[in-house]
């Protein structure tokens, strides 16, 4: 980069530190490095300056979009697939029951076993002959079916309504270092999580500096043209996609709707 190309950087960034927060464009945005800080060469420690005309915030906090899966998030998968599996064996099992004792159609048997099921599950118990009730295997099969359905239920309506009732985790901002530090904490001794917190870091230096070159390079290609370099960087876009890593919500904190004065 040679002292024009520095020059034209450095007075750019003091326009727009000048205006920031004053255009209506928040996201325009490019990257430089001041690698002659004071007019000397190549120091060993290099400068990053992130220039906006505004400000930029990422937060951790995201809203999805309403849908039905929202009634099978209590659970987890492998909870769902036990349960329905239960319910088909008693099913099959009091079909049989039907079938064998009372002598019953299996289409018909098969219907009324169903029903019975999942009347049950939503609290609308269905009547049925007495000398069906009287059965012992009866008794001991929807017995056992109902403690079961009880219990998933509280469980379920629990879970539920978690989010909504129960205090803050741990996990949530309370003090403001955890905010000031957003990015995941290594544990003493966790070697693995340094080094790949290291090699991100390296990753990054190693993008910026190769968009600054490349960015030096088209700048001084437009002035010899006598053109502008028009505002489509694609590369600090893709910069900024290697860099900026995902949220994880068992290392970040979570950042609540709601406030946290008074918890």
């Amino acid at each position: 980069m040679s002292h024009k190309d520095h020059d034209k950087f450095h007075k750019e960034a003091s326009e727009n530190r000048k205006t920031r927060g004053k255009e209506r464009n928040t996201y325009g945005e490019s990257i430089t490095v001041d690698e002659y800080r004071d007019y000397m060469f190549w120091e060993a420690r290099l400068h990053y300056t992130s220039i906006s005309q505004g400000f930029s915030f990422m937060t951790c906090y995201s809203r999805e979009e309403l849908s039905f899966l929202v009634f099978l998030r209590p659970f987890e998968f492998e909870v769902w697939i036990t349960l329905l599996s239960t319910i088909e064996i008693i099913v099959v099992v009091f079909v049989l029951i039907l079938m064998v004792r009372h002598h019953w159609d299996g289409l018909e048997a098969i219907w009324f076993a169903q029903f019975v099921a999942i009347s049950i599950m939503f609290e609308k118990p269905t009547d049925m002959k007495r000398n069906i009730q009287m059965m012992i295997e009866f008794r001991l099969l929807f017995g056992f079916y109902l403690l079961l359905i009880a219990t998933l239920t509280n469980g379920y309506l629990g879970l539920s309504i978690i989010p909504l009732s129960a205090p803050l985790k741990s996990k949530s901002v309370t003090q403001f270092h955890q905010l000031a530090k957003p990015a995941c904490f290594c544990n003493v001794g966790d070697m693995k999580c340094h080094i790949e917190r290291s090699k991100g870091f390296m990753q990054y230096d190693d993008l910026v500096f190769d968009h600054i070159l490349t960015m030096g390079t088209i700048i001084s290609l437009y002035d010899r043209l006598g053109s502008e370099y028009p505002n489509t960087d694609e590369m600090l876009v893709a910069v900024q996609n290697k860099s900026i890593r995902g949220f994880d919500a068992n290392e970040d904190f979570i950042l609540m709707p709601y406030s946290i004065e008074g918890t």
